[in-house]
């Protein structure tokens, strides 16, 4: 199968296409065309990105697969009569989007809705195969629950306005919460590995972290204090609490030592753990880990002082 490729071309208007031709991709992506005509022909995917398109037809070719229509001016009444199946990628991402498009076939995997003004997401709307779904950026005040979509694995729920999360896909994986307004860490399901919910308005760190969790992002938040334990055969490798208002160091207990990198940037932990200090590689609870702090510390105020003085000699009675 041979690609159909007029990318970045001036068009005003859909190619025209021979019906009954086969093709593996059609990209038209950053052109003018402002509608998309009913096609006859073959094709698995078709790349409409970044153009000016308002007009899609009802019915597609049988054997599309993936099919992006970002950036454009797609309302949902677009898809009032649609019929993408067996359609399994849909990005819809930076159109003019209000409510969630109904319609939409069971077959789809991917879904990327991201940067509409989308407030709701209504679940019986929801792909019933769905994996992955990109919903940052669209103002959502209410996630409903997931707890029925056992095939959700990556959930993109970044940058907006977010309150509370329940019900979570039982098999995620992957969950951006990043940018929102909630005040309590969620309960994750038992296969999260990865967990941003970072710049939000949580106060208090979970006190258990699961074996599944390997990076945790709450960078930007409000935690005072953290007192956690980390699971039997936890695989954490990274915890990032930079630029919140910690006032004493961490406490991580452990069934057994092992090492990961432990972000506290910008907190208040005084002369020992500097404002500006990347903890890496820690070891928790030891003595050892306690000097080589100090030490850092040390290091770093007698280079600023060096510093000083280097461009202000004037200043060298001061130190």
């Amino acid at each position: 199968m041979q690609n159909l490729v007029l990318n970045d071309t001036c068009l005003t208007e859909f190619p025209p296409i021979p019906a009954g031709k086969t093709f593996y991709k059609i990209n038209i992506r950053e052109n003018k065309i402002t509608a998309i005509p009913q096609l006859n022909c073959h094709v698995l995917k078709i790349d409409a990105r970044k153009n000016l398109i308002t007009i899609i037809p009802d019915d597609w070719p049988q054997m599309l697969e993936v099919l992006d229509l970002g950036y454009n001016y797609l309302h949902e009444t677009a898809f009032l009569d649609i019929n993408l199946s067996p359609l399994k990628e849909l990005w819809l991402n930076n159109n003019l989007l209000f409510n969630f498009p109904i319609r939409l076939p069971d077959s789809l995997e991917f879904l990327a809705i991201d940067n509409n003004q989308i407030l709701q997401i209504p679940a019986d709307l929801l792909p019933r195969n769905l994996e992955t779904l990109y919903a940052s950026f669209c103002g959502l005040k209410y996630l409903p629950p997931l707890n029925n979509f056992n095939k959700i694995k990556r959930l993109d729920l970044g940058d907006n306005n977010l309150t509370k999360i329940t019900d979570l896909p039982p098999n995620l994986e992957e969950l951006y919460l990043n940018h929102n307004q909630l005040t309590e860490f969620p309960t994750l399901p038992p296969k999260v590995h990865h967990v941003d919910i970072s710049k939000n308005k949580l106060v208090t760190f979970p006190s258990f972290i699961q074996p599944s969790l390997t990076v945790i992002n709450a960078s930007f938040n409000q935690i005072t204090e953290v007192n956690t334990t980390l699971a039997r055969n936890s695989v954490i490798c990274s915890i990032n609490l930079s630029y919140n208002w910690i006032t004493k160091e961490p406490i991580i207990d452990q069934f057994e030592p092992r090492r990961f990198v432990l972000n506290l940037n910008q907190n208040f932990l005084g002369d020992e753990f500097e404002w500006n200090q990347v903890i890496v590689a820690r070891r928790f609870q030891t003595k050892m880990w306690i000097k080589f702090c100090r030490i850092i510390a040390r290091t770093q105020r007698i280079k600023h002082e060096l510093l000083e003085v280097a461009m202000h000699p004037n200043r060298l009675g001061n130190f």
